[in-house]
Order: structure tokens, then sequence, then C-alpha cells
């Protein structure tokens, strides 16, 4: 917390509010993204998801502000929980359950 609120100019509460909303998104997207997957498919899924989590950690490097990184963490985690929540379907779909 103190590089953030030396950094940024923010107080304590919101640099703890930076910091936790990496894990709201991380929870709340993939109740979308689980049904996108099977819709479209998941290779398209993971690759734009990979690009937003690049942008994203992009956008936070440059933040000059703590708005500017509340929603980048959110953003971060919504794009980064792609790889961890669709594992299940997509083992699934490269083995049979047999193997």
């Amino acid at each position: 917390f103190p590089s953030m609120e030396r950094d940024l100019n923010c107080t304590p509460f919101q640099a703890a509010i930076g910091l936790s909303m990496y894990c709201l998104g991380f929870g709340v997207v993939p109740l979308v993204t689980a049904s996108l997957s099977e819709e479209f498919g998941r290779q398209p899924l993971y690759v734009v998801c990979s690009i937003g989590f690049m942008m994203t950690n992009l956008m936070l490097a440059l933040a000059q502000n703590v708005q500017t990184v509340i929603v980048g963490r959110f953003l971060s985690g919504a794009f980064g929980s792609t790889g961890a929540t669709m594992v299940g379907g997509t083992v699934a779909d490269i083995w049979m359950p047999a193997e």
C-alpha cells in the first residue's frame, strides 16, 4: 500500500479496493465466459482474453491515478480468469474420458 499511496496520492482504503478488484473480476466474470466458451469455442476466448490481459497490464503499468488502477485491476482479473476456469473443458476437449 505505501507505494500506491505515495505514487497515486490515494488513501489506504482506495489502495485496498484497487488491489481487491482483481479478485472480484476473477470471481464474477467466469460466470459469463463459461457459457461464451460453449457457444463460440474455447480458442477464440483464449486469444481475446490473452490479448486483453496483456493490454490491461500495460494499462496498469501506465496508470496515473487510482481510478485507472481500480478499473484496470478488475479487467485484469476478468481477462486473467479465463485460463484458470476453462481448463476443465479444454482437457475434456483434448482427451477422451477413458484416457
